[in-house]
């Protein structure tokens, strides 16, 4: 914001990012506020127009003439004060003004915008950053976890910061649209092409960019507006992460039926009994995995731990069925379950015949057959937020 008047000493006041700060400067005076001193004469301030980094305010050559030039340039205009005073708070008021004083009194706004190859360069960081904010965010999904709220967490807190580092030099929506792309392209084709109700995370995502990009500028001027954007924020994310995507998953996994279900047979591989079968009376849980599959890793424990919830109940069987379709032989499953110390029955379905008959498309995938020996219940796939994955299933058992 620029406010001057007409008297010998010009008194202006400027916004670093909206914090205000009084400047006195006259023909001998020093500014009161801490500027960098270029020479006897020129004062370099921070700009509020959006144009430069600086704007150069030289004092007055009389006492109603303001010399203003951009920073990095040599070309100087000079703006002639009115007797009122003349004030200017943002760039929108500022051209407004401008409109309002005769053409010979005006200074050409272009040479206040920021140059075409600025502006490029700055999209050119903003689509890099993007970029490699797709390994940063999936990266951490296959070496860590493929939990969602794990990759939307790393996704809302790279974009958040990029958009703050991107939103100090110039706020672009084009720079925000080419930092957020490559994100959303790979988490559209991975995972809004199965599962569109997780389009949320998106917005959160451009929200992220959004807030960050502004930030800074927000902090200095209303710091309880800040955190209080930052909370709703904050809450918003929680939202996401604890209930509804949880919620979204379960609900495109998990399918309740009541189907008659087809022949099959499987090989048991680990002594003992091993449920090859339906059998009447019985309540059979078939879960069919893969040595070589993440998801199914990280499914497992739960698998385990329901069955040990379902203890007491004698009449509900589970197996493990591998298959060669996932590389596994029965050898090297039995290997597999004697190095992770499982207890569970294991099998194996050659050729992935008896998967193919249930209509399930890959692994983990998991079928429940009542007493009677229909389909009642099937979940193909598994995330790490579907937080209520285990209570949802033993509460799905007991009440068959």
């Amino acid at each position: 914001m620029i406010v001057c008047s007409s008297s010998r000493s010009i008194r202006t006041i400027l916004f670093r990012d909206f914090s205000p700060a009084w400047i006195e400067i006259s023909r001998s005076a020093t500014p009161s506020f801490p500027a960098r001193k270029l020479s006897n004469a020129r004062f370099a301030f921070p700009s509020t127009a959006g144009a430069r980094n600086f704007i150069l305010i030289a004092p007055p050559t009389s006492p109603t003439t303001l010399s203003i030039f951009p920073f990095g340039t040599t070309r100087t205009r000079s703006v002639v004060i009115a007797e009122t005073v003349a004030a200017v708070y943002d760039r929108r008021t500022y051209l407004k003004f401008l409109e309002s004083e005769p053409a010979s009194r005006r200074i050409p706004t272009t040479d206040m915008e920021p140059t075409s190859a600025s502006s490029w360069k700055v999209r050119l960081a903003a689509l890099s950053l993007g970029i490699l904010g797709v390994p940063f965010v999936y990266l951490i999904a296959l070496k860590i976890s493929n939990d969602l709220r794990l990759i939307s967490v790393s996704g809302i807190v790279f974009l958040f910061f990029a958009a703050v580092c991107l939103g100090r030099k110039k706020q672009d929506w084009v720079s925000e649209v080419l930092l957020i792309a490559p994100v959303v392209t790979v988490f559209a084709y991975e995972v809004l092409n199965k599962i569109p109700a997780l389009w949320p995370n998106v917005v959160l995502w451009a929200a992220a960019v959004a807030i960050g990009s502004v930030f800074v500028r927000i902090l200095r001027q209303r710091i309880g507006f800040a955190v209080a954007l930052i909370v709703t924020f904050l809450i918003a994310a929680l939202w996401f992460c604890n209930w509804y995507a949880p919620e979204q998953l379960a609900s495109a996994f998990s399918k309740v039926k009541d189907a008659s279900a087809p022949s099959f047979e499987f090989q048991p591989v680990s002594a003992g009994t091993v449920p090859t079968s339906s059998k009447t009376g019985k309540i059979l849980l078939v879960d069919f995995f893969s040595t070589t599959c993440a998801p199914c890793m990280a499914e497992l424990p739960e698998i385990v731990a329901a069955r040990r919830d379902l203890a007491g109940n004698n009449d509900v069987d589970f197996v493990l069925v591998a298959s060669d379709l996932g590389r596994d032989t029965p050898e090297g499953f039995r290997a597999f379950a004697q190095r992770r110390g499982l207890a569970l029955p294991l099998a194996f379905d050659v050729s992935g015949k008896a998967h193919d008959s249930f209509g399930l498309k890959g692994v983990p995938a998991l079928v429940v057959l009542d007493r009677s020996g229909r389909v009642r219940f099937t979940h193909e796939g598994y995330n790490p937020a579907e937080t209520n994955f285990r209570r949802d299933l033993v509460q799905f058992i007991k009440s068959l």
